[in-house]
């Protein structure tokens, strides 16, 4: 497995005005938009947990039901991209009663119940989840600034299949993610 780039530490950004976009260390906006956008959907996320947990013959949690509810509610916008250390804090500072070991033991039922989908590895070796949607799309990191971009380009899309075809494959999931050095910041 190669090496992928480092990226830079997520130092705190100065806040912005309420309402404003975040402005990223390149100068560029933030993907994920404003502090005002809306969180997502709560109840088909626990719709789907009830389902999977019924399926798998566990027992119901309240603390495994709010803790889905707080990854799709803490943040202000977008839940994005995260990792279980940064869950596990946001988690904490709404909720100190649900433990660190709850929240790890969850992640992986979590993705299992198809409401959470690792993303990527950062240079640290730190697994990157976010909420699971319909969608398919790929990743960019930006290497001044750490942030991710979400993307979906059809062509690279029919090409990723086309060269599986050709060598007799037929994909069952993949991810695509482009480490890239950002232009923005020499505007």
């Amino acid at each position: 497995m190669s090496s992928q780039p480092s990226r830079p530490s997520q130092s705190a950004q100065p806040p912005q005005p309420s309402g404003q976009p975040r402005r990223l260390p390149c100068g560029r906006t933030s993907p994920r938009g404003s502090d005002q956008d809306t969180d997502l959907d709560v109840a088909p996320q626990l719709e789907r947990l009830e389902e999977y947990i019924k399926g798998e013959g566990l027992k119901r949690s309240e603390q495994r039901a709010k803790i889905v509810e707080l990854i799709l509610t803490t943040q202000g916008s977008k839940p994005g991209h995260f990792g279980v250390q940064e869950l596990m804090s946001r988690i904490q500072a709404v909720e100190p009663t649900i433990g660190a070991a709850t929240v790890y033991r969850n992640v992986k039922l979590l993705c299992d119940a198809g409401i959470l989908q690792e993303t990527l590895t950062d240079e640290s070796g730190q697994t990157l989840y976010e909420v699971a949607e319909s969608g398919h799309h790929d990743h960019i990191v930006c290497l001044t600034c750490g942030e991710i971009f979400e993307f979906h380009d059809e062509a690279i899309e029919t090409a990723q299949d086309r060269v599986a075809r050709k060598l007799s494959f037929k994909p069952a999931r993949h991810s695509h993610i482009i480490y890239a050095d950002c232009e923005f910041k020499s505007r």
